[in-house]
C-alpha cells in the first residue's frame, strides 16, 4: 500500500486556520508610534511554501491571520529622469482583526529605509459585497479625487478603498506615520476621498531602521469605516498595491502608478490588461478572528487491504473519507471550495477537486468518499445525501493541481522522510485549512506536522472537540484505531472524560545584541481542558525557563523558584474550558548569538488518567539571532595620469543575522579628485563631489549588499609621482564580531598616461 486518497499519521492533525470562536482575546495589534519600539512581534503567522499564495494561520490561542506571500521580486523598477531608483515589492501581505477594528501588514523590501523618498503608499481595495458591482470594474484610486486607469476585477468591484500614504522620514527615524484616506464607491467611480483621522480610528506606522529582516507599514482601521464587521457569511475581498506617494510612473511601456501588486506573477504581466487578476478573500469569526468557514473533522487516510489505485477489499468495505464540518450558524456554499494534497499551485504529481453544486448547512457535516457505495456499505447510518464521491460529484481543479488526489503514507525511500498534507481551498484559493504530517528535516513554514514514520492501517483521526483549532495536532484530535470506534458524520463534542492540554509559542528568533527592547522574548501559554468532565482538582501549570532566559513579566502572577515558573489553580479547569498566559524573559547579557532556547510546560490535575496525557506537555524553542556583521570595500586602483577620469565601484555587505540600522557609507575622497556621477540604486548620495562623500544607505537587511558605482576626475594640477589615500568606513553596528573590514584605505598613483593605460590593460 503505497499512495492513499488523503493520508495521515499516528496522532495527527495541524489543521491551519479554522472558526471556533477564540475562547481568549481577539487578535488586537498595537499600531506604535515613532517615539515607541517600532515592531511586528503582535503579528506571529508566516507566509506559505510558494509564491501566490494564501494560507489562513491559527496560533494556540486560536488566534488568526490571513498571509499572503507574494510573488517575488515582480515588481516594477522606476526609471525615469527623475531621481526615482528605489522599488518598492510586496513581499508578503497580512490581515488580522478583532471586534473594533481590523489590521493590515506589508513587508516591502527594496525600500530605502525610513527616508525612502518618493515614499511609499499602501493601496487596499475592499468589495464587501462579492456581488460585481455593475458592468464595469471600479478603478484603483490614483489620488484624492482621481482614479487610475488600472483596474479591479469585476468580482472584486470594491465599495472602500483604504489608501494610507507614508511621509518620508528623517535619518535615524525608527518608524513614521501614515495618512490613511478611505474612499467609497456607491455605484460610480466619482468623490473624493477623507481622511480617516479620528482618535483611534485609523492609525499607520511605516517601520524601517529598527524592525528584523525588512521594512513594515501597519495600518489599523475601524470596521465601522468599512461598513462594519463581516457577519452571517459575508466576508472582504481585498487588492493590494504599492504606489509612489507622488505616483511616479515606471518608462516600462505601461501607464500606470502601480509599482508592485499581490498576485501569482509579474505586476508588469498582470497590468497589460488594465486590470489587476489576482484578489483574496478573508473571512471573520464572531471575535472578527481570521478563520476557516469549513474544517477538516475526521478522515481515514490508510484503510485495511490494498486500495491503490483503487479499493479491493470488498470485505471490508474500507475506502479513504475525509469529514468536513461547518460550525457556524449559516449555510456554506460547498461549489466556492475545493481539497487538495498540496500547498503548491501548478503540480502535476499531486492533485485537487472541487465541489460542483449544493451548500452545507450550518452546523452540518458532509463526507468526500473515494467510493461512495463502498462507504456507505460500511457505514450504513451515515446519510447518503451528506456523502460525496470523489469523482462523481467533484471535478478536478487543474488551476490549482492536474495530478491525482493521493497522499503518500510512507517515505517514498525505506528510512527516509516525508511530509504531506491535506487542505482546503476557498472561493480565492486561499488555503483556510490544512492538516500535515510525516518526519520532515523542514516542516511546512510555521506549522509543527505530525511526527509519523509512516502511516498505519485501519484508523481515523478525529478533531476533538470539532470547534476547536490550533497548529497543534496533539491538542486537537484523537486517534480511532478501529473501525468500529470511527464516527464518520457524527462531531466530536469533546474528549471523553477528563483531558487537560497545555501548548506554547514563542518567536522563532529573538533579537539580542541591540537594543535592550529586542532582548524580550514573548511567549503565550494556553492551557485547555478538552475533555467532556471538569477537574475538579487542584490545576498545576508549570514553566521551566532555559538557561540564559530570566523571568521578566506574567499576565498571571506565578510563584517563581530559579528558572521554574509555577502557577495553581485550585477551582480546577471545567469541561471546554481554555485560557492563556502572556510571559516575557529576558535573554541574558552573557547569551551569544545562534543560541538554542527550549522551554518546556507542563500541566496536571489529579483527576486526569494516564491515557490522557499525551498532551501535557509542550515546548517552546527560540534561537537567538546574530548580529549584524557590515563590511565595505572597492576595487580602487593602479595609476591615474593627471586630468583622467577613472571610475570605482564601492561594495558594502551584512553578512550578519540582524539587520544594520542608520548605515551610512563614507568615502573621504584624496585632494584633487572629484566626483563627476555616481550610481547608488540602494542608497542617497548627499551629493557631495570632493572632501567628505556620504551615501545613506538606511537599514542595511541582514544578508543584504550593495554597490555604489562612482565616477571621478583627477585635477589637472595634480604633481605626478603623487600617491594619494582613499578611506572608506561604513557604519560599524554594535557587537559587530568582525569590525576590522568596515574601513578600508586605498591609494592611487599619480602618473603618466602610459602607466595609466598600462594599469587598465592589466
Amino acid at each position: 500500500m503505497k499512495r492513499k486518497f488523503i493520508a495521515f499519521s499516528t496522532t495527527m492533525a495541524l489543521l491551519l486556520s479554522v472558526l471556533s470562536a477564540a475562547i481568549v482575546g481577539a487578535h488586537t495589534v498595537t499600531i506604535e508610534t515613532p517615539a515607541l519600539t517600532a515592531s511586528r512581534a503582535d503579528w506571529f503567522g508566516l507566509q506559505g511554501d510558494g509564491a501566490g499564495i494564501g494560507v489562513i494561520q491559527r496560533n494556540a490561542s486560536q488566534q488568526g491571520e490571513y498571509i499572503f506571500n507574494d510573488a517575488g521580486k515582480d515588481q516594477r523598477i522606476i526609471t525615469t529622469t527623475q531621481p526615482v531608483t528605489r522599488e518598492t515589492d510586496l513581499d508578503w501581505f497580512g490581515v488580522t482583526a478583532d471586534a473594533t477594528n481590523v489590521y493590515f501588514l506589508a513587508k516591502v523590501d527594496q525600500l530605502s529605509g525610513i527616508t525612502n523618498n518618493p515614499s511609499l503608499e499602501l493601496l487596499i481595495t475592499i468589495d464587501t459585497t462579492q456581488n460585481g458591482a455593475g458592468t464595469t470594474a471600479l478603478p484603483l484610486v490614483e489620488a484624492a479625487g482621481t482614479y487610475s486607469t488600472t483596474k479591479v476585477a469585476n468580482d472584486a468591484a470594491w465599495e472602500y478603498a483604504v489608501r494610507t500614504r507614508f511621509a518620508p522620514g528623517a535619518a535615524g527615524q525608527r518608524a513614521v506615520l501614515g495618512t490613511t484616506y478611505i474612499y467609497t464607491s456607491p455605484g460610480n467611480v466619482s468623490g473624493n476621498g477623507t481622511i480617516c483621522a479620528s482618535p483611534g480610528t485609523c492609525n499607520a506606522q511605516l517601520a524601517s531602521t529598527s524592525v528584523n529582516q525588512g521594512n513594515f507599514a501597519e495600518v489599523k482601521v475601524a470596521w465601522s469605516q468599512i461598513g462594519g464587521k463581516p457577519i452571517n457569511g459575508k466576508y472582504l475581498r481585498l487588492t493590494a498595491s504599492t504606489l509612489y506617494s507622488n505616483h511616479a510612473v515606471p518608462a516600462d511601456g505601461y501607464n500606470s502608478p502601480v509599482i508592485d501588486v499581490l498576485g501569482t506573477g509579474s505586476t508588469l504581466a498582470d497590468l497589460q490588461d488594465g486590470t489587476l487578476d489576482t484578489s483574496v478573500d478573508v473571512h471573520f469569526d464572531v471575535n472578527g478572528e481570521p478563520y476557516a468557514p469549513l474544517m477538516v473533522t475526521e478522515f481515514q487516510p490508510n484503510p485495511i487491504g490494498t486500495d491503490s489505485p483503487g479499493p479491493t477489499n470488498t470485505t471490508q468495505n474500507q475506502v479513504e473519507w475525509i469529514e468536513i464540518y461547518n460550525p457556524n450558524n449559516f449555510a456554506i456554499p460547498l461549489s466556492d471550495y475545493k481539497i487538495s494534497n498540496t500547498p503548491k499551485r501548478g503540480s502535476t504529481s499531486q492533485g485537487a477537486f472541487k465541489f460542483k453544486a449544493a451548500s452545507i448547512a450550518a452546523k452540518a457535516v458532509v463526507v468526500v468518499a473515494r467510493d461512495k457505495s463502498r462507504f456507505l456499505l460500511g457505514n450504513p447510518t451515515v446519510p447518503a445525501a451528506s456523502v460525496y464521491d470523489l469523482n462523481a460529484d467533484m471535478t478536478q481543479y487543474t488551476a490549482w493541481a492536474s495530478g491525482p488526489l493521493q497522499l503518500e503514507n510512507q517515505p517514498s525511500i525505506a528510512g527516509g522522510t516525508f511530509e504531506e498534507q491535506v487542505l482546503l481551498l476557498d472561493a480565492k484559493d486561499g488555503i483556510v485549512d490544512m492538516a500535515t504530517y510525516g518526519n520532515p528535516t523542514t516542516p511546512y513554514p510555521g506549522h509543527t506536522p505530525i511526527a509519523t514514520s509512516a502511516v498505519p492501517e485501519g484508523v481515523s483521526y478525529e478533531r476533538c472537540p470539532a470547534s476547536r483549532d490550533t497548529n497543534n495536532s496533539s491538542a486537537d484530535f484523537i486517534v480511532h484505531n478501529t473501525p468500529g470506534e470511527q464516527t464518520p458524520g457524527v462531531i466530536c463534542v469533546g474528549f471523553p472524560g477528563l483531558d487537560l492540554t497545555i501548548t506554547k509559542t514563542a518567536p522563532s528568533n529573538p533579537l539580542v545584541n541591540e537594543s535592550d527592547q529586542s532582548r524580550y522574548v514573548p511567549y503565550t501559554i494556553t492551557y485547555s481542558n478538552i475533555g467532556t468532565s471538569a477537574e475538579t482538582g487542584i490545576v498545576t501549570v508549570v514553566d521551566t525557563l532555559p538557561t540564559g532566559l530570566t523571568f521578566g513579566t506574567a499576565s498571571l502572577t506565578p510563584t517563581v523558584a530559579g528558572q521554574v515558573l509555577t502557577w495553581n489553580f485550585p477551582t480546577g479547569l471545567a469541561a471546554g474550558a481554555s485560557a492563556t498566559i502572556e510571559l516575557t524573559a529576558t535573554v541574558n547579557p552573557d547569551i551569544g548569538p545562534n543560541v538554542s532556547l527550549v522551554n518546556n510546560v507542563s500541566i496536571s490535575g489529579p483527576d486526569e488518567q494516564n491515557a490522557a496525557k499525551t498532551n501535557n506537555t509542550a515546548q517552546a524553542s527560540t534561537t537567538t539571532s546574530g548580529p549584524a556583521d557590515t563590511s565595505v570595500s572597492s576595487n580602487l586602483s593602479g595609476a591615474v595620469p593627471p586630468g583622467a577620469q577613472f571610475q570605482f565601484t564601492i561594495t558594502y555587505r551584512n553578512i550578519g543575522q540582524n539587520d544594520a540600522e542608520d548605515v551610512n557609507i563614507t568615502d573621504v575622497l584624496p585632494a584633487g579628485v572629484t566626483i563627476l556621477s555616481e550610481d547608488s540604486p540602494d542608497a542617497t548620495w548627499n551629493d557631495a563631489t570632493t572632501g567628505t562623500v556620504t551615501w545613506d544607505v538606511g537599514t542595511l537587511r541582514a544578508n543584504g549588499s550593495g554597490t555604489i558605482i562612482v565616477t571621478a576626475r583627477l585635477a589637472s594640477a595634480t604633481a605626478g609621482g603623487t600617491t594619494l589615500s582613499n578611506a572608506l568606513s561604513i557604519t560599524v553596528p554594535a557587537n559587530d564580531p568582525t569590525p576590522g573590514d568596515n574601513t578600508e584605505t586605498k591609494t592611487l598613483t599619480v602618473g603618466l598616461r602610459k602607466l595609466y593605460l598600462a594599469a587598465i590593460l592589466k
